[in-house]
């Protein structure tokens, strides 16, 4: 989220100070497994209140002359040259439409005839000739700068975000709209609904994990899961006042049901519910009570511009090291005898798992012996 970063530290977005204090946070979060980045190719149409504005950022210059688009790729090198220096390895463009529902355009900047204005948002339809139009040069020229780049098969692209079932009319319209230009790409979006799936709207849904399971019984291949704000009754998350164990759990979750992808949405949200107002994280720790505190944020804004972990960000980590542990035993004993090792106290679910912290840290040093004993 650059708009929280840019506003804090009161720096101009992509600024020279602004790129060196977001290469801070992109570090940290390569430093704790997160290997796929939100990148706002326009400023990403998420939480953000129905006709309002979050702070512009947005990587493609865009300029109109005479009707006719041209894109500047410049400042999205820069970003992807930095994610992959850091260790990044994936990237996942801002949604091509707004949240729950897909019903306006995002945001979008352009230099028109010499003028710097607003050329799509709230006010246009998001199936307007128009912002189609648009798409229908711009998803070419970025798609083949993404190609030329080395990084296509690195990238996803979003619809929307969490649209539900009364929105799937509109959310297949604009996808069809889109996804000729996007062959070769994988198109993924945060939905719980299985009609989506079984309609053949989309191939990649990733549900949350409180609605996950009928996903897996229906044998949805490549299946990611995501959690946020709402998950917060038996599933694991990393709010603040959750014990760690419950946000470590997840990772022998993800291995047990053979879980590819995870995505949280709040790496660094500093604002209020719909972005209304910025906030400051060391005193606001709930979107000014609209969400549970920890939510939208595990990292803090250090004072001298780098990225400050939080305790929570530090056990995600512990638990995406479970499962390169689990993952390297079962390469020498089988999932199946791994599965026999964590489930002996009974079986693990997303909404049924042992509540100690003694439970995984025994469990952790059980698994390392076991490895060890099949080093040389």
């Amino acid at each position: 989220h650059c708009d929280g970063i840019a506003r804090f530290y009161n720096q101009t977005m992509f600024s020279s100070a602004n790129w060196k204090t977001l290469e801070s946070y992109l570090k940290m979060a390569a430093e704790h497994g997160i290997n796929m980045i939100l990148t706002p190719i326009f400023t990403p149409p998420l939480d953000t209140q129905r006709g309002g504005e979050r702070l512009t950022a947005q990587l493609v210059d865009i300029t109109v002359n005479q009707g006719q688009y041209s894109f500047d790729f410049k400042k999205l090198k820069k970003w992807i040259d930095i994610c992959q220096k850091h260790g990044v390895e994936y990237f996942e463009m801002a949604h091509l439409f707004t949240q729950w529902g897909a019903k306006c355009c995002p945001k979008i900047m352009g230099t028109v005839d010499g003028k710097e204005r607003k050329i799509f948002g709230w006010e246009m339809a998001s199936d307007s000739e128009e912002y189609f139009a648009f798409l229908d040069v711009f998803l070419p020229a970025l798609t083949e700068f993404l190609k030329e780049k080395g990084v296509a098969d690195k990238t996803v692209f979003h619809i929307s975000d969490e649209p539900n079932v009364t929105h799937l009319d509109m959310y297949q319209k604009v996808k069809a709209h889109v996804t000729p230009y996007l062959e070769g790409f994988q198109i993924i979006d945060a939905l719980s609904n299985l009609e989506f799936y079984n309609q053949g709207v989309i191939k990649h849904p990733v549900p949350s994990s409180n609605h996950v399971m009928p996903f897996i019984e229906a044998k949805v291949p490549d299946l990611w899961t995501y959690y946020c704000c709402s998950q917060n009754v038996d599933v694991s998350n990393r709010f603040m006042a959750m014990p760690s164990y419950r946000t470590r759990i997840i990772g022998l979750q993800l291995f047990k049901y053979d879980i590819k992808g995870f995505l949280q949405w709040g790496y660094n949200f500093y604002n209020s519910v719909w972005s209304m107002v910025p906030v400051n994280p060391y005193l606001v720790t709930d979107c000014l009570g609209a969400y549970p505190s920890g939510d939208a944020f595990s990292v803090y804004p250090g004072m001298d511009g780098k990225a400050v972990p939080s305790l929570r960000l530090k056990v995600f980590k512990h638990a995406l090291q479970d499962i390169s542990a689990l993952e390297l035993l079962a390469e020498y004993e089988g999932k199946e005898a791994v599965m026999q090792l964590i489930e002996q106290q009974g079986e693990l679910k997303f909404d049924a798992y042992p509540r100690s912290a003694e439970f995984i840290l025994s469990l952790r040093e059980a698994i390392n012996h076991r490895i060890a004993n099949h080093v040389k």
